[in-house]
């Protein structure tokens, strides 16, 4: 009985902490997006001040470029962090219903 008990609270720990990893994906995520955003609004007021609009101009905004490569990458962010949140969204499902049909 006692190592039943074990296998339980070990399974229950496991399931706590990888709800608390997605939510921390999801916190990441949005916070990623809010700054995506950020990252464009600055970009749209630097060409505006400049009148370049022309990413490939010889003097296109470095400050705009350089937000231009943030974005890229954090958009590769959020890609790899939404795949990681379906991952562990469909196996704490599976845990779910696996213990529902043990129950």
């Amino acid at each position: 009985m006692r190592l039943q008990e074990q296998r339980t609270r070990l399974k229950e720990f496991r399931l706590n902490d990888e709800r608390r990893q997605l939510q921390q994906l999801r916190a990441t995520i949005l916070e990623f997006r809010r700054i995506v955003a950020d990252l464009e609004k600055q970009i749209a007021i630097e060409e505006r001040q400049v009148g370049i609009y022309d990413k490939d101009h010889f003097a296109y905004p470095i400050l705009a470029k350089s937000a231009r490569q943030r974005i890229d990458n954090l958009l590769l962010s959020i890609r790899d962090l939404l795949l990681r949140q379906e991952s562990l969204e469909s196996h704490l499902e599976s845990e779910s219903n696996s213990d529902k049909s043990v129950s």
